[in-house]
């Protein structure tokens, strides 16, 4: 029996057991005793399950239990830990060392309201997908409302800052002793450490005398002041830690305050939103927005807390408290010190000191660290998937049950568990696609959406901060390890981010960090792409599906144009004289939908065709063939048709025939009747693949045109990212080229010129 690591980004085992720095949450430990079998789409074929009757990794019969930072391994744990960690082999021969970076894990806020949802719903159990949509993925009131009102801590800094400052500016001194060699001239006391010092150094000497020695220097004692005493470094330390706490609690307060602006901005923006977008908008948002008490008291604390942070800035400056070691041992209980319990200020600084150690015994979890990070990692699955759900639901792909002949745990009835069956989505707009639309949670704590139960995109939640590390270079580095890879099934990344932290990084490594399906960065062809999601950004269902709208729509025209394989004998007498229909010699090429007439016309004479085959001895094989084409023609115009529908209003065109607008290459493109939208297929100009593209409204030119730009401008109804340079021009998403840069205009495309030239024109940037 050996241990065994999977990884979720390839999809496979990872052997050997990766060393060095480690994305936290990449790799999961498997138990030996199952399997795990590579390929196939049924749910449930990959990795830990986690469930009953997984026992965790052991070594041989009668081993030692695995153990990570102290903790024993399970199967479906995560290979993390709080910086360095050592994996040892089953016999406990050879180990692996590792690493995972502290500054990896999210910020408090993040952690806690990621943590809260993702309890909620794990109680909720085998539950339907609809009742997951009840829990809002942004942050609630029990994160909000704690982090917002006055708590006993700002009290007491309130009552004793004054103190603090006092002692910080005019500290109470000790004079010590010191020894220094002085001129004879200006020594006024000698000690018998001077007599022993002039004994022994000649150079001391100023010359020598029969009698004794006259001396040039000599080592006098004297006295001066000293501020490094405990007291002195109870209150230095004391002012770091309000420091850390003052700014953490303001960061978190204002990343409140913005999310507030955020929502009053979306119910803006949503007066100009499709109808079907503004309904789902005012769901996610529906009780928070209309808080007025919180945004008011997210305006006063935001403004306190500013005020206590100015303080502190003026109490850590090099001239305060000089000399006094900051970086001591003090513990939490303070010693009882003459100063502490007769002088004044120093007794309000031990209060004050009290206070902040209650404040944080209060605060701090109880679980182990190594506990702690795995319920981390769990819990950001959990809370993916509920966005997955919301993003869907935005696309009104979670409407209730499918179409007839469909089992009834269809959409959003069906239960939504880690392991269970994929729940059919809906017929909605996007996956009009001939095929059956599922979402699955796999045990690999992976989520993959198919289409006719052929896989088209994995999901995986990955719980690394990618961007908060708050150092350019780390940053860079983690991305570099993942976008690198090649699965075998495109892959969206989700990991924590915060817009802050992307506005801090070069443009370069901006568009990396933030590459959704609609728009991956064309240096970067591996099939990886990462996006930010945050519990304080409502552009994080937007973002998700934009994504999802995009991989969707082109794979509902993967088969396109649309061909019906028969003889070409019967596609000529057919097709003939039909301008909706190109014979070729596979069959026939439907190239735009019929008008009816034109589609009984078709069918009649295939009818004849079939009375005339039916009579030979041998026409029964070629009856039913004939069959077969009149139905696949038939499927074939209505899919066509389809395409005239309108992406944003839903209006169907009753003359497809007319609406649909083919080209000579294939494509096609149509426009809304009402001028909602102009929509249609591209073939790329770099890769040749086509693409589809909405076009849903007049786009200024000059807009920053990065993910969070077009989170603000466009939402999720776009297939394909418009072009910097000229907006109605879009990025291939298979290549993420634009038209411009491939017709070699890419000197002012800074997003889609050759590489060469981004990487030199990046470092000019940085430099």
């Amino acid at each position: 029996m050996r241990v065994r690591l999977w990884d979720r980004l390839l999809d496979r085992e990872a052997d050997p057991p990766p060393s060095g720095p480690v994305p936290i949450g990449r790799y999961v430990f498997v138990g030996a005793e199952q399997g795990a079998p590579g390929g196939g789409s049924a749910s449930g074929r990959r990795g830990p399950s986690g469930g009953r009757g997984i026992s965790g990794p052991r070594g041989p019969s009668g081993g030692r239990d695995l153990s990570l930072a102290g903790r024993r391994v399970r199967s479906g744990d995560h290979l993390v830990a709080i910086g360095d960690w050592t994996l040892w082999d089953e016999d406990r021969r050879q180990a692996t060392h590792g690493a995972c970076d502290p500054c990896a894990l999210p910020d408090e806020v993040t952690e806690h309201a990621v943590l809260g949802v993702a309890a909620g719903l794990e109680r909720l159990g085998a539950e339907p997908a609809d009742r997951w949509l009840r829990e809002s993925p942004l942050l609630g009131d029990t994160e909000i409302g704690p982090r917002l009102r006055r708590r006993r801590m700002d009290d007491e800094i309130g009552e004793h800052l004054d103190a603090l400052r006092a002692v910080c500016h005019d500290p109470a001194d000790r004079l010590r002793v010191v020894n220094r060699l002085v001129p004879v001239g200006l020594a006024r006391r000698i000690t018998p450490a001077t007599i022993t010092r002039l004994a022994g150094h000649s150079e001391d000497w100023n010359r020598l005398r029969p009698d004794g020695v006259e001396p040039k220097v000599v080592l006098a004692s004297s006295r001066e002041q000293n501020l490094d005493f405990y007291e002195n470094r109870v209150a230095a330390r004391l002012v770091d830690h309000l420091w850390g706490d003052v700014v953490a609690r303001l960061n978190a307060v204002a990343r409140i305050d913005e999310m507030f602006s955020d929502l009053d901005r979306y119910v803006a923006d949503a007066v100009d939103r499709p109808w079907r977008q503004q309904g789902k908008l005012f769901d996610l948002i529906e009780g928070v927005v209309a808080n007025e008490t919180w945004k008011d008291l997210a305006a006063g604390r935001r403004k306190e807390l500013g005020a206590v942070r100015d303080a502190l800035v003026a109490l850590r400056g090099g001239g305060v408290l000089p000399g006094v070691n900051r970086q001591a041992e003090i513990g939490t209980a303070l010693r009882a010190t003459n100063l502490f319990v007769n002088e004044g200020r120093y007794r309000r600084v031990r209060d004050l000191w009290q206070a902040w150690v209650n404040d944080r015994t209060g605060r701090d979890r109880e679980d182990a660290p190594s506990a702690r990070i795995q319920d981390w990692c769990r819990g950001f699955t959990v809370y993916t998937g509920l966005l997955l759900l919301h993003a869907l639901d935005h696309l009104g792909l979670l409407g209730g049950p499918g179409g007839s002949g469909e089992p009834a745990g269809t959409g959003g009835a069906s239960p939504f568990t880690r392991g269970g069956p994929p729940i059919r989505l809906g017929a909605g707009d996007v996956a009009a696609t001939g095929a059956a639309v599922t979402l699955a949670w796999l045990p690999t704590e992976v989520f993959e959406l198919a289409v006719g139960g052929r896989p088209v995109l994995r999901v995986l939640a990955l719980p690394h901060a990618l961007t908060g590390h708050g150092r350019t270079s780390a940053t860079r580095d983690e991305t570099e390890r993942l976008i690198t890879e090649k699965p075998g099934i495109p892959t969206l990344i989700v990991y924590p981010g915060t817009l802050e932290e992307r506005r801090a990084l070069p443009e370069r490594l901006r568009l990396e960090v933030f590459s959704g399906c609609d728009a991956p960065v064309p240096w970067r062809r591996g099939g990886v792409g990462l996006l930010p999601v945050s519990p304080m950004e409502i552009d994080s269902v937007v973002r998700l599906a934009r994504s999802l709208y995009s991989v969707l729509a082109r794979e509902r025209h993967r088969d396109h144009p649309l061909s019906v394989r028969c003889r070409e004998a019967y596609a000529r007498e057919v097709g003939d004289g039909a301008d909706w229909l190109r014979v070729e010699q596979a069959g026939l090429l439907v190239t735009r939908p019929p008008a009816p007439g034109e589609l009984a016309a078709a069918r009649a004479r295939l009818q004849s065709l079939r009375a005339r085959v039916a009579g030979r001895p041998d026409g029964a094989g070629e009856a039913e063939l004939l069959d077969r084409v009149a139905d696949e023609l038939t499927a074939a115009a209505e899919t066509l048709a389809e395409y005239t529908r309108c992406p944003v209003c839903l209006q169907r065109r009753t003359d497809p025939w007319r609406a649909y607008r083919s080209r000579r290459d294939g494509t096609y493109s149509c426009e809304c009747p009402q001028g909602h939208a102009r929509w249609e297929l591209r073939r790329c100009a770099s890769c040749t693949r086509p693409y589809p593209v909405i076009s849903a409204e007049p786009v200024p030119e000059g807009v920053e045109f990065d993910g969070d730009g077009v989170d603000r401008l466009l939402g999720s109804h776009i297939v394909s990212m418009p072009c910097r340079l000229r907006p109605s021009i879009f990025l291939c998403p298979s290549c993420g080229t634009c038209g411009v840069a491939f017709a070699g205009k890419g000197d002012g495309c800074r997003r889609c010129c050759p590489e060469g030239r981004e990487v030199a024109t990046d470092r000019a940037a940085e430099s």
